[in-house]
């Protein structure tokens, strides 16, 4: 699977890395199973990193539907940082494209070219996430 998803910062945080090619069915698949976690009430924010993907294959419908998952899981999660490292156009494009689509409130989204800049936005918006944690011990769930 090229689409992974880790439980950091003490589990409050996940850590969402897409490589090689990145499908929409993938993502929206293990968005499915991760919501179906009991921890994933206690997340506050979400680094979904893309920058190591070499396609992301994925249609407008399906970028919808995973914006409209995003809907469901705010039942669980009902305010969430949310940022996202594209760095190459296509995915820069369908990582806006997912923004403008997911119209939750409570949720804030921001996308970015680089890992760094996304961490720096999270670390900056997030309360007492002075350090994201991704690099430590974490618990791996797809």
């Amino acid at each position: 699977m090229s689409f992974t998803t880790r439980f950091i910062d003490k589990s409050t945080g996940l850590l969402r890395t897409g490589e090689g090619v990145v499908t929409g069915r993938e993502v929206l698949e293990a968005s499915a199973y991760v919501r179906s976690l009991p921890m994933i009430t206690a997340v506050t924010h979400v680094l979904i990193d893309f920058t190591r993907a070499t396609a992301f294959e994925s249609s407008s419908d399906e970028i919808k539907a995973i914006a409209a998952s995003a809907t469901t899981s705010s039942q669980l999660v009902p305010k969430l940082y949310m940022a996202i490292a594209a760095s190459r156009d296509a995915d820069y494009g369908l990582s806006r494209m997912y923004q403008v689509y997911m119209n939750v409130p409570g949720w804030i989204v921001q996308v970015f070219r680089t890992r760094d800049e996304a961490r720096t936005w999270l670390m900056s918006v997030v309360p007492g996430l002075a350090v994201m944690a991704d690099e430590e011990p974490a618990i791996d769930v797809t």
